[in-house]
């Protein structure tokens, strides 16, 4: 026999056990500001729902200077430590154009901490191709997962960046793909956020047109 939701979805920590065959929708407040969809069974057990939510977005230019470690307004969520699991999944997707100057590599952080700013520790670090002096646009995405927690926690990171010219520009190849160098970080915390910077190379400047910062909850 087919189990049945039994109630309109409410939000609750723990909602009461349903009866036999039966199962309870709820939202997860225990982990807000993401909104988790759960389901909790009649044998107790809950089963999370994967759902990707977008959670913090830039939709006006920030211009960024030129090698200075700036943070991308849109990029940052304040997370408590419940909703850092394994398998959790940040995903940044960042449109910038550059000016008609600098040449050499910049860099993109992952940061997390308890203050929100360029002061919290990095924990994937992202070095990009050198570029030209050329103006350009690009899009630049950021996928960093949780694969264990604890008090030296560890994630995955990989960058992708593709941009308008095919040899000039933000770089001097069409495409370019990073694994990030990666750094363990407290993920027991009570509440710390989650951002990325970007540090230009010398005289480059820059303007984050859109940053768009998604979860995708296991």
């Amino acid at each position: 026999m087919a189990g049945t939701l039994t109630q309109p979805i409410q939000a609750s920590t723990s909602p009461s056990t349903p009866t036999v065959n039966k199962a309870v929708e709820f939202i997860s407040t225990d982990i807000d500001p993401l909104g988790l969809i759960a389901i909790k069974r009649s044998d107790g057990s809950v089963v999370n729902m994967s759902v990707p939510a977008v959670v913090s977005i830039l939709s006006a230019g920030q211009a960024i200077s030129a090698a200075a470690a700036t943070l991308i307004t849109g990029s940052v969520i304040s997370l408590p430590s419940a909703a850092f699991q394994v398998g959790t999944t940040f995903r940044w997707t960042i449109v910038a154009t550059k000016g008609a100057v600098g040449t050499a590599a910049r860099t993109f952080n992952i940061r997390i901490g308890t203050t929100g700013t360029v002061s919290d520790a990095v924990v994937a670090a992202i070095t990009s191709a050198a570029g030209t002096a050329v103006g350009d646009a690009g899009i630049f995405t950021i996928t960093m997962t949780v694969v264990s927690l604890g008090a030296a926690a560890a994630a995955i990171c990989q960058f992708w960046m593709t941009h308008n010219l095919e040899a000039t520009g933000w770089s001097t190849t069409t495409s370019q793909v990073v694994v990030a160098t990666m750094s363990t970080f407290n993920s027991t915390v009570a509440t710390q956020f989650v951002s990325a910077s970007i540090t230009t190379g010398a005289a480059e400047t820059a303007t984050i047109n859109s940053c768009m910062l998604e979860i995708l909850k296991p």
